[in-house]
């Protein structure tokens, strides 16, 4: 028996939203990268809505934002987004998401450091808030993982930056990549981290080059030497 309290129309007319709103993203140009993005992520939030049994004003509240960026484990919700503006101007909804949640207010070297970006007089506010975004997320990966700022390895970063970049374009990953190595140098500076592992955050991208980084991970060094036959003196 169907639940009379479920609206059977809601998950078709958002397929038909999503294929609208993506047509109409090819039509203003975005880059064939952010088109494919939008939508992986807005294939994503129909499934996730296929198992909500939400009606449809709700679709587009922050609270499912938020849960669906939980489950998804997404950094950002930019196609979603966008397609609630989309459909607010067409008068589907009433209300649009915000663009992005306000950044959170960070504490100790995280602040610390945006008041070092501020005062040298080259930062501007839209970096800034750029800047605090991926500290923030960063802040909350280190803490969700139990990982302390002086003890931060290369490959908790690598980890990170996986996560965080997974739903954007190589060019959004090469330029937050860039706005963390930032940080790092200052943590080095400070004396927080021992060794400056900004030079060792890397893109994967580097690795198909004809002159590769001239270095091994941990972890790679290990699974070398064990691959290695030990019967024999050579």
């Amino acid at each position: 028996m169907i639940d009379p309290q479920i609206d059977p129309s809601v998950v078709p007319r958002l397929a038909r939203a999503i294929t609208d709103y993506l047509q109409w993203v090819k039509s203003v140009h975005y880059s064939p990268a952010s088109c494919h993005q939008h939508r992986m992520q807005l294939e994503s939030f129909l499934s996730f809505v296929k198992n909500s049994d939400l009606p449809w004003q709700q679709l587009f509240a922050g609270a499912t934002r938020e849960q669906f960026k939980k489950l998804s484990r997404l950094s950002t919700t930019a196609a979603v987004n966008g397609l609630s503006r989309y459909l607010a101007q067409q008068g589907q909804i009433k209300t649009p998401l915000p663009r992005r949640p306000q950044p959170r207010q960070l504490a100790g070297i995280y602040e610390d450091y945006l008041n070092y970006r501020q005062d040298d007089g080259q930062t501007t506010p839209r970096q800034l808030n750029t800047i605090r975004r991926v500290l923030s997320a960063l802040g909350d990966y280190l803490q969700s993982q139990d990982i302390s700022l002086s003890w931060l390895r290369i490959e908790q970063l690598d980890a990170f930056m996986g996560e965080f970049c997974r739903p954007l374009a190589t060019s959004s990953c090469r330029h937050y990549r860039s706005l963390l190595r930032g940080f790092l140098s200052y943590l080095h500076q400070r004396g927080i981290v021992k060794k400056n592992l900004a030079p060792l955050l890397i893109g994967v991208p580097q690795f198909a080059m004809a002159k590769p980084p001239k270095l091994l991970r941990p972890a790679e060094v290990q699974k070398l030497l064990e691959s290695l036959p030990v019967s024999t003196a050579r």
